[in-house]
Formats: C-alpha cells, sequence, structure tokens
C-alpha cells in the first residue's frame, strides 16, 4: 500500500475586481460585493466596516448622480452656446425700405456684390447712417428740444396731464 497526500483542491477565483466605478450601479455592486467578503472573514468586525462600507457607497452614489445631472447639463448649454454662435455668425442682409427696385436695379445691384466679393482690390463699402434730423422741422444740426420753430398744439396748451 501507497501512502498518497491529497492534493489540493485550487482555491475558487473570485469574479469580482477591484476597478473603478464608472457610475451609481458599479458602486452599488462593488460595495455589496465588499460587503459579503467582510462578513465572510471570521476575524473582522462586520459591524463597523459594513456602516463605513455603506456611508462610501451612498457618498460614491450622490456624487456619481450629480456628476450625470452636470454632464447633461454642460451638453444641453454646449448646444446652447453653438446655437447662439451660429446666429450671431449669420451674414445679415438689409431690405432698402425707401426706394421700390425694378427687376434691373436688383440684377445690377447683385452684380455689384458679386464684382466686390470677388476681391478686386477694393472693400465692400460699410453701410453709413444719414444724418439725424429734427422732429419738428426735419432738418439737419438739431433735434426737436433745441429747435428755433415754436409749434402750438390745442391738445398740449389744455394744462391735462394723463
Amino acid at each position: 500500500m501507497v501512502v498518497q497526500t491529497p492534493t489540493q483542491s485550487p482555491r475558487q477565483v473570485d469574479a469580482w475586481e477591484a476597478k473603478t466605478p464608472r457610475n451609481a450601479r458599479e458602486i452599488e455592486a462593488q460595495s455589496t460585493l465588499i460587503r459579503q467578503k467582510v462578513r465572510n472573514r471570521p476575524e473582522s468586525s462586520a459591524s463597523s466596516l459594513d456602516k463605513q462600507v455603506a456611508q462610501l457607497s451612498k457618498g460614491a452614489q450622490q456624487m456619481a448622480h450629480k456628476m450625470t445631472l452636470m454632464m447633461e447639463k454642460m451638453n444641453s448649454l454646449q448646444e446652447a452656446l453653438e446655437g447662439a454662435n451660429k446666429r450671431k455668425s449669420r451674414k445679415r442682409r438689409y431690405v432698402r425700405i425707401e426706394e421700390t427696385l425694378t427687376v434691373g436695379d436688383v440684377q445690377e445691384v447683385l452684380a455689384e456684390q458679386a464684382s466686390s466679393s470677388r476681391g478686386d482690390g477694393e472693400s465692400a463699402s460699410k453701410r453709413v447712417r444719414g444724418e439725424r434730423r429734427c422732429g419738428r422741422c426735419k432738418q439737419t444740426g438739431h433735434n426737436a428740444h433745441t429747435c428755433a420753430i415754436k409749434v402750438d398744439n390745442a391738445s398740449d396748451s389744455d394744462g391735462s396731464y394723463g
């Protein structure tokens, strides 16, 4: 008879690996596994460690939820900013109000714009504001407060306000 020592069975490999959790579910799964490991160890005091792991898990979950909300808010703000930048950078075109244009006039204006945009060396003329005029006499050089012409209105002289 030959005496042999029994071979040791290989230790059971745990399915859990310590890695950084990326969301609240992974945090909860890791904290549950840590609590189970602590409870299974005979030499540890499970109650105090269990409370500490629970507190850590709760704090980490709150941070994960807040981070998710902040990421959503940041994405919505970035989209709004891109939309605002697109609106600001759009080229503005003005319609002439005071005069009527014929089809020929419009074609001439478009031809001028096309030739100036080709880069003939001349820059396109900037829009210049006309001189301000008086509201009473329609002349330039002064306004209605400094106008020499006095206007008598019957509705203004009756003394009733409002």
